[in-house]
């Protein structure tokens, strides 16, 4: 029996034994998209982490922490965001080496999954008091106190104080899972290792279409041996994920969470970001990019009207409707872009080995 989906997302969905399974429509590679390369600069530290200096009324000896609180950010509870702002407190911590150090994350947040969960418990491992906000007694004071969630930080979701700060979190945690970090090999390869990161259910939108001809483009462009690996991260533990991304120097995939570990890329790596029509947000995972020093670009599916497309300023519906769509990205597009980002990172591989 063969029932039509309303949905755009779902061709068909084929009634089995009481199995349903999901047929993605044809990807026919009709769209047009621009590769577009992101360069944002971020803001100096200056004046950005504030000083509070009042009377300790807690538990807390306030003289010798920097506490830093994760504010009430609406979509604190999602991995990305959280990650945002354990990012801009190590950025924090770092400026305040011999303080302790206690990250406070609000009450309504429930530590869950396998990267938010596996991002606490390195932070403890390396000495950082992670609290619930009613856990801290004496919170709301001290010397050395932020909050993370500081207006100046709104336009660089990602933002770290320093890219030294972003090597030196990612070190730190590639040591603490007894990872290697090769980083400092990356070069000594005729080719940068390339990958693609697919997501499994189409249901759920951004799912590369196309991704074993776009493998098979690549494999034929750079003369591999093998196709590049495409990787899922739906059972995917933080380990897992960490050691793919601290691995790989060129990451393709579309815009989703899967993206947030690549903190742990090799310092010289690049970001192709895929984009279904009418949801564009390169300033997001770029302000990462920015904060780690990476090269990141993006190719948009477009039909040739970019503004009345993106519905990212429209209303929530439409911004919904937009991030649930499947992408089928031309093929010769991300070749040319993957040619650009390789011949990107062997200039920056022939100024590393000058210096």
């Amino acid at each position: 029996l063969m029932v039509k989906n309303k949905s755009d997302l779902i061709k068909e969905v084929i009634i089995e034994n009481n199995t349903y399974t999901a047929v993605p429509p044809a990807c026919n590679e009709s769209m047009t998209g621009d590769i577009t390369f992101v360069n944002i600069s971020l803001p100096n530290t200056h004046g950005l982490f504030p000083v509070n200096n009042t009377d300790n009324k807690g538990s807390i000896n306030i003289t010798d922490t920097a506490f830093c609180n994760m504010d009430k950010h609406i979509y604190l509870p999602h991995f990305p965001h959280y990650t945002e702002l354990v990012l801009k407190c190590w950025s924090f911590f770092q400026m305040n080496p011999r303080k302790n150090k206690v990250l406070i994350y609000p009450d309504f947040v429930k530590i869950g999954g396998p990267f938010m969960q596996g991002v606490n418990d390195v932070l403890r491992n390396l000495g950082i008091d992670v609290e619930k906000y009613t856990a801290v007694r004496g919170f709301g004071s001290g010397e050395k106190s932020i909050s993370a969630t500081a207006k100046q930080f709104n336009e660089f979701p990602f933002w770290m104080a320093s890219t030294d700060h972003a090597r030196e979190f990612r070190k730190q945690f590639l040591a603490t899972l007894r990872l290697e970090d090769t980083s400092n090999q990356s070069c000594y390869k005729k080719l940068p290792k390339i990958a693609v990161i697919d997501r499994n259910s189409p249901r759920k939108g951004r799912k590369l279409l196309n991704v074993e001809r776009i493998v098979e483009a690549l494999k034929e462009e750079f003369g591999m041996e093998e196709k590049p690996p495409v990787e899922y991260f739906e059972k995917a533990t933080f380990y897992d994920q960490v050691k793919f991304f601290s691995e790989t120097d060129i990451v393709i995939s579309s815009h989703g969470a899967q993206l947030t570990g690549m903190i742990f890329m090799p310092g010289n790596g690049a970001l192709l970001e895929l984009y279904p029509l009418g949801f564009v947000i390169p300033y997001y995972f770029g302000s990462l990019s920015a904060s780690i020093g990476l090269d990141h670009a993006y190719i948009y599916e477009t039909e040739g009207n970019f503004e009345n497309e993106t519905a990212y300023w429209g209303t929530k519906d439409r911004i919904n409707n937009a991030r649930s769509k499947n992408l089928c990205v031309s093929t010769s597009k991300i070749v040319e872009a993957a040619r650009e980002l390789v011949r990107r990172w062997r200039d920056r591989c022939t100024r590393e080995a000058h210096q």
